[in-house]
């Protein structure tokens, strides 16, 4: 309301100044300005700061009028440029907090974000995977952005309750997503709204409490795992197998330098030169061509660890290998596919 009255008030005050200069300057030897068109014409190039020179006032009380016009101009020039500040200002504003969205596609979405999350962002980045990351707190918007890089992780500060916004990561393209909440119970409730918008979800889970875990399966949630099982087991590894706790633990990370090793897994496609191959084969080439070590073959929904049996590698079976970063990416120029399961 305030606003459009003083638009009026502003309109109705350049009117008058409009007719006082005609009126001055009506009938004054030498005039430019004697008509209407004259004096808006006049009153627009001083305003917009081009002042063409071409209208002009020559009587006392005209030449009092344009130095309002004159100084009014630099009014209107601040104004436009403070609003374009403003206007950029917001627009930087809300492309950093992801307001425009992304197109990712077969990305991770992490939901909360906390220490924890940080630390598997850092692994997801480091194996050449997107990720977007959505928060309702205001400084981890800063904190991810300074760490991470932009083209390779996407963050959205929203409410996480409204699931319409989610699709601002493109949630329903994304690889899989992993909720990450401080409480179980708190997860379990957001997970089963979650799987109600969006049916089609991959969620992954990290439970506090493992007494959860049969619970968070029956919600229809991909996998519900258990930091405490897994530090458990890691724990008593380094407790009476030192060695092989180290390994595991280096295994876990993904390579980040050449002489890093890692665990992969890659999908069979029809252009994979084992396609069809016995495992046997492959498992002896890998190791002479790559390097690596075939570990296990993922087979008509079964993992077989190291199968002494015969089997044919066949297409859309997952290979688990373990390789060194040197190495890595040329396995997945050679298969033609990025390790992961998408």
């Amino acid at each position: 309301m305030n606003k459009i009255k003083n638009i009026l008030i502003g309109f109705t005050a350049y009117f008058v100044l409009l007719y006082a200069l005609i009126e001055s300057e009506k009938g004054v030897e030498g005039s430019s300005i004697t008509n209407f068109y004259d004096a808006v014409w006049y009153s627009i190039v001083t305003l917009s700061t081009v002042g063409y020179g071409d209208f002009y006032p020559v009587s006392a009380f005209g030449k009092i009028i344009g130095l309002v016009f004159v100084f009014s101009s630099l009014g209107v020039l601040g104004y436009f440029i403070g609003q374009l500040t403003v206007k950029l200002t917001e627009y930087m504003e809300n492309k950093k907090n992801g307001f425009f969205g992304t197109d990712m596609e077969n990305h991770i979405v992490i939901i909360g974000y906390n220490k924890f999350a940080k630390h598997i962002l850092e692994q997801i980045v480091v194996s050449g995977v997107k990720a977007a990351i959505v928060t309702d707190k205001k400084e981890d918007v800063e904190s991810i952005s300074s760490i991470f890089d932009k083209n390779k992780v996407f963050v959205l500060y929203a409410d996480i309750d409204k699931f319409e916004d989610l699709e601002k990561v493109n949630i329903t393209k994304a690889s899989k997503t992993f909720v990450n909440f401080e409480e179980d119970t708190d997860m379990l409730v957001y997970t089963l709204d979650l799987k109600n918008y969006y049916d089609n979800l991959e969620i992954i889970v990290s439970l506090n409490n493992v007494s959860f875990k049969q619970t968070f399966q029956s919600a229809g949630v991909l996998y519900a795992v258990s930091r405490e099982e897994i530090a458990a087991k890691l724990v008593a590894s380094y407790i009476f197998e030192p060695e092989v706790a180290l390994l595991t633990e280096d295994l876990m990370a993904s390579a980040s330098e050449k002489d890093d090793f890692d665990l992969i897994q890659m999908k069979v496609t029809k252009n994979n030169p084992y396609v069809n191959k016995e495992y046997d084969f492959v498992f002896s080439d890998l190791r002479s061509k790559y390097a690596s070590v075939l570990l296990g073959i993922y087979k008509d929904k079964v993992l077989l660890k190291n199968p002494m049996e015969k089997i044919t590698v066949a297409e859309d079976d997952y290979l688990v290998i373990m390789t060194n970063g040197e190495n890595e990416p040329i396995l997945e120029a050679d298969f033609d596919v990025a390790q992961g399961r998408f």
